[in-house]
């Protein structure tokens, strides 16, 4: 049984750099009219709510995320990553320190067009249902496996 849970690590200072890349290589991606295919083998719950107990119980935003939240001074490349971040804050209701936290999944999606699809598989059972009941509604663009 695969029990690896991201909600733990989310907004950590890998997510930090693997996110930064993601929303650069998917917008370099997107300067071309063809649709692109995201495929995760690890997409998670989707997103995070960095207040619920499991993340606070780690607290790895706290070095990642939360540490250019109010930075004005970032470099174009995190600048962008971050501001990706505070527009699904300000989406769901809360752009004060960071409460919400877009997963890969999301962050493609953001930056989706009509032509472009996710493909995303996640093992551990709780968050394949989170996974699906967050994407419900989003069938074409988004297929999800759970195996």
């Amino acid at each position: 049984m695969f029990s690896y849970r991201h909600v733990f690590h989310a907004g950590n200072h890998g997510d930090v750099l693997k996110h930064t890349v993601l929303v650069h290589v998917l917008r370099y991606l997107s300067q071309k009219d063809r649709g692109w295919w995201f495929i995760d083998a690890h997409a998670g719950a989707g997103a995070y709510d960095l207040r619920g107990e499991p993340a606070r119980r780690s607290a790895e935003a706290n070095d990642g995320i939360a540490k250019l939240w109010e930075l004005e001074d970032l470099p174009p490349g995190l600048l962008a990553y971050r501001d990706e971040v505070r527009n699904y804050n300000v989406v769901r209701g809360d752009g004060k320190l960071p409460r919400y936290y877009p997963g890969s999944p999301q962050i493609a999606l953001q930056n989706a067009r009509a032509q472009d699809r996710l493909r995303l598989f996640e093992a551990h059972p709780t968050d394949a249902a989170a996974l699906r009941k967050f994407f419900s509604g989003a069938a074409p663009r988004v297929l999800i496996k759970d195996e």
